[in-house]
């Protein structure tokens, strides 16, 4: 899995966390986690390893929080994030 560049997770009635483990994945570009419906998913900080990240889109964020880690995606140039309660979830770190 290592060479991965995009991977998108329609996590539906997953619980818990997304494993940490997402962030070994050394050539991921593109990562989608889509139609989050329980709440309180966590979004592991791991997400701050992938150096080579473009594109992160999370939609439907209902509970837990976006990781103050993605402010390391140096990369990024592409951020879309979808939250009924979207402040709720933004750490105060990424918004400066």
């Amino acid at each position: 899995f290592t060479k991965l560049e995009k991977l998108v997770l329609e996590v539906g009635k997953l619980y818990g966390t997304i494993p940490s483990e997402i962030g070994l994945l050394s050539e991921l570009s593109d990562l989608r986690i889509q139609h989050i419906s329980q709440r309180d998913i966590t979004i592991p900080t791991e997400l701050g390893n992938l150096s080579k990240l473009r594109f992160l889109w999370v939609d439907g964020l209902y509970g837990g929080t976006i990781p103050s880690e993605i402010g390391n995606l140096s990369d990024l140039i592409g951020l879309n994030l979808y939250s009924p309660t979207l402040s709720d979830h933004i750490s105060s770190e990424l918004v400066r």
